[in-house]
Order: structure tokens, then C-alpha cells, then sequence
């Protein structure tokens, strides 16, 4: 079996009480035509929730971002006042800017151990209209100036590191630092990432709260790909199997809840949180062993299991990682 584990597994801290309670009697290696359990509608919500554990509508999760109308002329015309000659690449589902091409920004104050990373931020916040960014929304570094007058060319990135109330991990915005006529200067910005939040939008997400829905997420079966045992070579695909919880298995919960969006015609967020599923080895089968949701260590022993990321306001599933370990992918080809 080939697989690679990324970085070691981190699980969660807190362990959920009550599973067989929540789940009863339930078989491995479920049949493939079987139907998932309906998710539960009850549950106790958490930090003052509705006692019905309901969600108000204003948190019926995902939530949809419509990007200012005005946005795209409003930073055409910032760009202009900077550069009459630089031009812009525009992505019109996020709202923001792609790249900039043409814009060299001089940093006479950038010397000695002056933070190129605090010039960077500065720079974006005096300019809202063109960047869109709220310095407080994300990460920062350090890069003595000096180091980039030494050496030339450098790349800042910075990471957006919430959208309102919540943590959100996808967005990155970047620049280079060179040196030019023997002063540093900025070039070549480029970022993927969506607006701040509108008040509106803070406001309703400051109304949202996660609610105890693990009874439901953890309903639906689990699936994995069987790999054909030898002599067929490694990660030869023989079937999809399906697995449901069983009282002697160990879950745990994150209870972080972290806004992730994608993008179609639209930018979607949604608030995910996540649960592990790790099996008991009394319940390993072979089909199971010689899956993807089996992580094998370095001494061969077997860790099989999910990571499970749903919707926190609304237990949807979204979407399973398959073995314990997030940072572990099985068959790689």
C-alpha cells in the first residue's frame, strides 16, 4: 500500500461522550445500496442557540457574497491615480483584484531594520478602494529592510487569517520587494481572496452559533475505495465499500468553527467544522485494511478511519477526508 503522511495527525481534544447512546446497533461494511439515516433535527445548540436546537434563517448556511457593483470601477480609477500606466487583472465572481501589472511603488523609508512586511500592509490600507483589504483580517511577518537592499529580490505573502468573527484559511495576497536605483521598491501584487465582510454580513455571522448536530453528521455511512489484494499491482481499484459508526469506535470533535469559500459564477462560504472517526480495531475487515481510509505507520500498523468536515450551522456534510490523519493521503499515483 503507498501512501504519504504529510505531517503528523493532529486530533482533536475533545472527546464525544454518549456515542453508542447516539448511535445504537449499527453493522460494518454496510451494503452499498443501503440509505443513509436521515440527519437529526434535534440537539442542544451551543453558546445560547435556540432551545429547539433550530438555526434562526439569517444563519441558514451557505452564505452567498455579491461583490460590490461599483468595485471594479472604483479600484480602476484608485489604479489610475497611483499609475497612469499600469493595468489591472479583475475576477469579477470574487470582487477583487488578480494581479497588477506595470505599478512599482518606491520605499524610500524601507532601510535598515524597518519591516518590509509592515510597509506592505501599510501600503494596501491606504489604497481600500483598489485592494480591498483590512490589515486586521490577516497574518504579518518580518523582513528587515536591510535584507532585501543586500539581496534584491524577495516575495512578501501574507495570509488572510479571518472574515469577521471566524477564522478563514483561503486567502493569500503577495508582492515583490526589489531594489531599484539603490531604493527598495514594491511590484508585482497579486492576491486570491474576496472583500471584507459588509457590516450586514458581520452582523449576521455574529448571530450564528454552532449547533450539536454530531448525532446526524455521523448518521451518514462512510465510504472508501478497495484496493484488489496481490498479485494485482498496488492501489488497483476493486469497488467502493461503505462503513457506519459503531458504539466501540472513537470520535472526536473540533469544535473551531472556520469559513472556507469557493468560487463558481458566485463565492460561496461556508462554516465548516470537523470530526474524526477512527475505528476500533476489533471492527478492521480486510476490504477495510486494504483501503484508502487505512493510513498505515512506518512500523506497518494500521490507523483506519475519516476526518469529516460539515456544515457547523447546519450539520450538512460536505465533504470526508479518508484516514484519521488529515495530513495523510492514501494511494497516491
Amino acid at each position: 500500500m503507498q501512501y504519504q503522511r504529510l505531517r503528523p495527525s493532529l486530533l482533536a481534544p475533545a472527546l464525544i461522550a454518549g456515542l453508542a447512546a447516539a448511535c445504537g446497533s449499527s453493522s460494518n461494511d454496510r451494503p452499498l445500496d443501503a440509505s443513509p439515516a436521515p440527519p437529526s433535527d434535534s440537539g442542544s445548540a451551543a453558546d445560547a442557540a435556540p432551545p429547539d436546537g433550530t438555526v434562526s434563517t439569517a444563519c441558514q448556511s451557505p452564505f452567498t457574497v455579491t461583490p460590490d457593483q461599483n468595485a471594479e470601477a472604483n479600484a480602476t480609477a484608485a489604479l489610475l491615480a497611483l499609475s497612469p500606466t499600469a493595468t489591472m487583472t479583475w475576477a469579477p465572481a470574487r470582487g477583487t483584484l488578480s494581479s497588477i501589472q506595470g505599478l512599482v511603488v518606491e520605499l524610500p523609508t524601507c532601510t535598515g531594520s524597518v519591516n518590509a512586511y509592515d510597509l506592505f500592509l501599510n501600503y494596501l490600507a491606504g489604497s481600500p478602494a483598489l485592494f480591498q483589504i483590512d490589515p486586521t483580517e490577516w497574518s504579518t511577518s518580518t523582513l528587515p529592510c536591510s535584507e532585501i537592499l543586500a539581496n534584491g529580490f524577495h516575495t512578501l505573502v501574507i495570509h488572510r487569517v479571518s472574515y469577521g468573527p471566524f477564522p478563514l484559511d483561503n486567502d493569500v495576497f503577495s508582492v515583490v520587494a526589489d531594489v531599484q536605483n539603490g531604493t527598495a521598491v514594491f511590484r508585482n501584487f497579486s492576491g486570491v481572496y474576496i472583500p471584507p465582510p459588509t457590516a450586514a454580513m458581520v452582523a449576521t455571522l455574529q448571530g450564528c452559533h454552532a449547533i450539536d448536530v454530531l448525532t446526524g453528521v455521523l448518521s451518514t455511512p462512510f465510504s472508501y475505495q478497495i484496493f484488489a489484494p496481490p498479485p494485482a499491482a498496488q492501489c488497483t481499484a476493486a469497488g467502493v465499500g461503505s462503513y457506519t459508526v459503531t458504539p466501540a469506535d472513537t470520535v472526536t470533535l473540533d469544535p473551531a468553527v472556520r469559513m472556507r469559500w469557493e468560487e463558481s459564477s458566485v463565492v460561496t462560504i461556508h462554516p465548516e467544522s470537523t470530526a474524526t472517526l477512527v475505528v476500533a480495531p476489533a471492527n478492521y475487515t480486510a476490504q477495510l485494511e486494504g483501503s484508502d481510509a487505512n493510513c498505515t505507520d512506518l512500523d506497518g500498523n494500521p490507523h483506519i478511519g475519516w476526518v469529516r468536515t460539515f456544515d457547523a450551522f447546519t450539520g450538512n456534510v460536505l465533504y470526508d477526508h479518508r484516514s484519521p490523519d488529515p495530513y495523510c493521503t492514501v494511494c497516491l499515483k
